[in-house]
C-alpha cells in the first residue's frame, strides 16, 4: 500500500471513529456523534477542528495611526471548517482612544478601518485584535486574540502662524507697490510633540482670476524639531489694478499623520493713488468785488491757511505740494504729510 493510500485510509478511519457504533456512521443531530464530533451536512459525523485560528496584527513599516491613517491590516490563519465571524480592533493607551470592526472576517488579510479617535491625542498606544469564530457543532462563538502591537497615534493638528517679511521696497507701515515681482509670505508650522510638519499651501481667500493661481505650495525655509517655517512666493499682480484693498490669505498645513491646521494672513499691496478732496480756506479773508476773497499781501502779511484733505488707505501719503497759479506764474508750497498719516491738510 502506498503512503498516499495509507493516509487516505487513516483519514477515513478517523471520520468513522467519530460516529457512534449504534448510528452506523449516520446522524441527524450532534448528539448522535461521539464527543469531539459533530453532525455535518448529509448526516455524517465528522471530527471537530482542533487547531485554533491564529490572528496577527500587521502594521507594516509605519506604526503611525490617525483619523487619516486609520487602516489596520490583520492576518487570519484558520481551518476552512471554522466559521469566521466578527473581527474587532481596539487601540488604547491607559484608556481607549480608537476602535473599529468588520462583521465577517476571512482567512488571509483583513483590513479594519478605525474610527472614534480621541481628539488632540499624541503618544504611544497599543493595538489589540479579537476574532470571533464558531466551531462546527457548537452553539456559541469562541474568541481568539492577537499578540498586541505597539504604535503611535497623532490626532493633534499643527498650529500655523502667517507673517509677511518686510520687503526692501515696503513703506514704513508694511505696504508694497504692485509690480511684476513676487511678495514673500512665510508660515510657521508648529506640531509640538506630534508627527511633524509635512507640507503647507497658501490659498487666496478670493481667487483673482486673469490666469493667476489661487494657491501656492510652500518650500521649507527653516526646520527645527517639531517646527518648520515654509516660504511662499506670491505674485504682486494678485492685487487688482488701481486697488489698495487688503488681500486675505489662508495657509493650510499638514503634519505627517495627515492632521490639518490653518492660519490666516493679509497681503498689503498698494496700487491706488491718494485721493485729494476739495480745498477750503481756513483763514478768513475779505470778500471783494466779483465775490472773490482777498487777503493782505506783502512781505509782512500773515500766512493764509488752506485745508486740503488727502486720504490713502494703503501705504499712506508720503508728500503733498500745493501749486498756486497767479498771472502766468506758478509756485509750489510743500507740506509735511508723511507715510504715517492716512490723511493730511496743507497749511
Amino acid at each position: 500500500m502506498s503512503f498516499r493510500s495509507a493516509a487516505t485510509a487513516a483519514a477515513l478511519l478517523a471520520v468513522l471513529a467519530a460516529c457512534k457504533p449504534s448510528a452506523r456512521g449516520r446522524c441527524s443531530t450532534n448528539t448522535d456523534c461521539r464527543a469531539g464530533a459533530y453532525c455535518a451536512s448529509g448526516g455524517i459525523c465528522l471530527g471537530q477542528p482542533t487547531t485554533l485560528p491564529v490572528v496577527t496584527i500587521q502594521l507594516g513599516s509605519s506604526t503611525l495611526l490617525s483619523a487619516q491613517l486609520n487602516q489596520v491590516k490583520v492576518h487570519v490563519d484558520a481551518d476552512p471548517l471554522l466559521a469566521l465571524h466578527g473581527l474587532t480592533v481596539e487601540v488604547d493607551s491607559d484608556h481607549p482612544v480608537a476602535s473599529g470592526s468588520i462583521a465577517a472576517a476571512i482567512a488571509g488579510d483583513d483590513t479594519v478601518a478605525l474610527g472614534g479617535f480621541e481628539a488632540n491625542f499624541v503618544g504611544a498606544v497599543t493595538v489589540h485584535a479579537t476574532l470571533s469564530y464558531r466551531v462546527p457543532g457548537n452553539d456559541a462563538d469562541s474568541q481568539v486574540q492577537a499578540t498586541p502591537a505597539a504604535a503611535t497615534m497623532d490626532t493633534a493638528p499643527p498650529s500655523v502662524t502667517v507673517s509677511v517679511p518686510v520687503a526692501s521696497d515696503a513703506s514704513p507701515n508694511g505696504w508694497v507697490p504692485r509690480t511684476s515681482g513676487n511678495l514673500e509670505v512665510r508660515a510657521r508650522v508648529d506640531d509640538g510633540n506630534g508627527s511633524g510638519p509635512a507640507s503647507a499651501t497658501l490659498s487666496l481667500d478670493t481667487c483673482p482670476g486673469g490666469g493667476l493661481g489661487c494657491s501656492y505650495a510652500g518650500s521649507v525655509f527653516s526646520h527645527q524639531k517639531g517646527t518648520v517655517v515654509f516660504s511662499f512666493q506670491v505674485p504682486r499682480t494678485v492685487q487688482a489694478q488701481g486697488s489698495e484693498a487688503p488681500i486675505a490669505v489662508t495657509v493650510s498645513a499638514l503634519d505627517a499623520a495627515g492632521n490639518q491646521g490653518k492660519g490666516a494672513g493679509t497681503l498689503q499691496i498698494d496700487d491706488a493713488a491718494p485721493k485729494i478732496g476739495s480745498t477750503a480756506l481756513v483763514t478768513a479773508g475779505v470778500t471783494g468785488e466779483g465775490g472773490n476773497t482777498w487777503f493782505v499781501g506783502g512781505s509782512g502779511a500773515p500766512p493764509v491757511e488752506i485745508a486740503v484733505p488727502v486720504t490713502d488707505l494703503g501705504s499712506g501719503v508720503l508728500s503733498l505740494a500745493l501749486m498756486l497759479d497767479t498771472a502766468g506764474t506758478s509756485s509750489f508750497l510743500p507740506t509735511g504729510c508723511n507715510y504715517a498719516k492716512a490723511s493730511c491738510d496743507s497749511r
